[in-house]
Formats: structure tokens, sequence, C-alpha cells
């Protein structure tokens, strides 16, 4: 390695490994929402099924702040020239669209595709720009924060530059904050559920949320303390209790969405957040599997509903409930493994070719963590 090339090693932000593994564990904990209300295996209106159902929404939430951490800590001050946009959105497109253009096909040739086919609709896909519509106009099953996600992408390197400075972005976050109380943290309950949800996914709900990543990316920064594995699972249980105590059964899962409720899991979906951040992740075989998970995290997203589809032919759901959750489960890792093997490191690896040589503003542009990508070392560009 050359002397210059060293650095620019040495300038590159350290890689948080630990936000792979919870990026993992959250694309798993949204599996095993889906498949406990597909299966009715934690039965109806029970704690279990709360439990699963909050933690699968609030995943969700959890991929926005983990996504702002990594854009604002790998490239927060990164200088975007024209060659440097191009590289960012070049890999931004072949980290996300091949994977989500493959499985709209499946669903469209297995009859599971979502909502209605029109040429806009089409088009708002191809292009991945449905989250400036609607997110709801997305063609796969929980596509919406795909489609946030992309807004993001879009926005970001504006927002490198308009929240350089520290104060700018802890107002910036406040003021997003405010607006999205007009959106779901207050609550109409003359609406119909469909109506709010619709409501729930538009961006001006979750922006403040890729900032509150903004913000852990910053306090990391200046904080010397790191957390230990067991310390970091003591605080994950006292977090759990917390949020056990505040919510009891749901007898609609839009209850913990709105109002009090979603400010308190919000709550704890940042200090889960900045723990995991503060975490200095080990090498053993259980960090190596969960990194491994991670890795596939968006794979996991978008194929666990064709797993819970396998699943359901194999073992009937109304006879084993718990037989057809754990092999939709397993099928999970499997498909993953395999969408990750033929279609996104062979997109990775187009990307690296088409930005071969990159600008040196643009050399700290390696892939950034995303609810739904799963950047890795050999991927990182």
């Amino acid at each position: 390695m050359s002397t210059e090339s060293r650095a620019e090693a040495a300038a590159r932000p350290e890689h948080v490994h630990s936000l792979d593994v919870l990026r993992g564990l959250l694309a798993l904990l949204v599996a095993v929402y889906h498949f406990s209300a597909w299966t009715h295996f934690f039965g109806s209106g029970t704690r279990a099924s709360s439990v699963a159902a909050i933690l699968g929404i609030y995943s969700v939430e959890g991929f926005f702040i983990v996504s702002g951490f990594c854009f604002f800590h790998l490239y927060g001050d990164a200088r975007f020239d024209a060659k440097a946009l191009w590289h960012f959105y070049i890999k931004r497109v072949l980290r996300i669209a091949p994977l989500y253009y493959v499985v709209i096909v499946l669903g469209y040739l297995l009859g599971r595709s979502v909502g209605p086919v029109s040429g806009r609709r089409v088009a708002e896909n191809v292009t991945l720009t449905f989250g400036l519509f609607h997110p709801n106009h997305a063609m796969v099953l929980g596509g919406w924060s795909i489609g946030v996600e992309c807004v993001f992408y879009l926005a970001f390197p504006v927002l490198a530059w308009l929240l350089r400075k520290r104060s700018a972005l802890y107002l910036g976050m406040a003021a997003l904050m405010l607006i999205a109380y007009g959106y779901a943290l207050s609550d109409n309950p003359a609406e119909s559920r469909w109506v709010s949800f619709n409501r729930y996914v538009q961006v001006p709900n979750h922006a403040f949320l890729f900032l509150w990543g903004g913000v852990i990316a910053d306090l990391r920064r200046r904080v010397r303390v790191r957390v230990a594995g067991w310390p970091l699972i003591a605080a994950l249980g006292v977090v759990a209790v917390v949020c056990s105590h505040w919510q009891g059964v749901l007898q609609d899962h839009y209850d913990v969405m709105t109002s009090l409720p979603r400010a308190r899991l919000l709550l704890a979906c940042f200090v889960i957040t900045l723990l995991f951040s503060l975490h200095p992740l080990g090498d053993g075989a259980v960090q190596r599997w969960l990194r491994w998970v991670g890795d596939r995290s968006y794979s996991v997203y978008l194929v666990h509903p064709f797993a819970s589809l396998a699943a359901s032919m194999l073992v009937p759901v109304t006879r084993a409930p718990g037989w057809a959750f754990l092999l939709a489960l397993s099928l999970t890792l499997g498909f993953s493994a395999l969408a990750w093997w033929l279609v996104e490191q062979p997109a990775i690896a187009w990307a690296k070719r088409l930005t071969q040589s990159p600008h040196p503003a643009a050399s700290r542009l390696a892939l950034p963590s995303l609810p739904i990508e799963a950047p890795t070392r050999q991927s990182s560009g």
C-alpha cells in the first residue's frame, strides 16, 4: 500500500461493526413480527404477540436511526463535487435497486404483488422515487421504508452541507421532530386505520430519526466511554423491562404508533442504537454469525415474505403454527444468503468497477448501513 493510500485509509472513519449486528437483529425482528402474525404462533391479543408487534414496528424505526448514524459517521465531513456525487448515487442505486427489482418480479410471478399495477406506479418503483410521492406506492411488502430511505439518500449531500455545524444538526433535528408531531406523534381517533397508516409512513414522520442517527454519531465522536458485552446486555435488559412496564397487551397494533407510546418507544430505539454504537464488537463465533446476518439484512427484509410462503406450502399453518414459524425463519436465512450471493454481491462489485478511481472527496464514500442494506468489510468502497 502506498504512503498516500495509507494516509487515506487512516483518515477514514472507523467502521462500527456493532451496528452491523444491530441491523441484522432488527431485520430478523421484522421477520419474526410478520411470521407471528401470519402463523398466529403467539396467538392473538397476548403479551407475546404484543411484544412481537412492538419489536417489529420499532425495528423499522431503528433502521432509520442506524442509517442516519452511518451516513453522518462515515462521510458527514465529505466534500461532494460532481464526481463524488456521481459515485455516491451510483453506489446507492446499485446497492438497493437490483434486489428490489428481483423481488418485484418474483411477487408478480407468484401472485404476491403489492397493490395495483399502473404505469405511473411502475415508473416510481423503477426509479426508486416513490417515496417522494407516497411511500405506500411501493410494490413490495414493507417497501414503504425503502422509499423513505431513498429520499434520505437523495437529500443527504445537501443535509451534510447544511448540518455541518453541530448546532445546525441539533436544531434541524428539533425542527423535524416538531413537524413529525403533526403526522403521527399525535393521533386522530376518528380516522380509519388505513388513513392513519398512510399518514404514518410518510417521510416527515420519520425524517427526524435520520438526524437522531447523526446526533448519535456526534455523541460517539465526543464520548470516549465504550460499553462492553455484558454491560450492553444488562442495559438492553433494563430497557426491555421498562418498555414492558410501560406497555400492556395490545388490542390494536396502531396503539403504539402514535402519541405517548410512540414517544417512549422511540426513546428506547435511540438509547439502544447509542449503546450499540459504543460497543466494540469482539470476534467470537456468536459475533461473527450476528455480523453475517447483519451483512444480509437487506435480503432478510425483502425475501422473508417468500420464505413464509414456501414454509406454508410445506407445513400447514393451521396444524403446526410453531413448526411453520421456525421453518419460515430458517428459510429466510437460506433465501437471504442466496440473494446475497446471486444479486447483492455482483451489484456491489459492479458499483466498485464503475467507481474505480474515486475523487479524494469521494474516497470515503463506503456503502453506509441502511435499514435495508448490508455493507460489509468486503463491500466497503
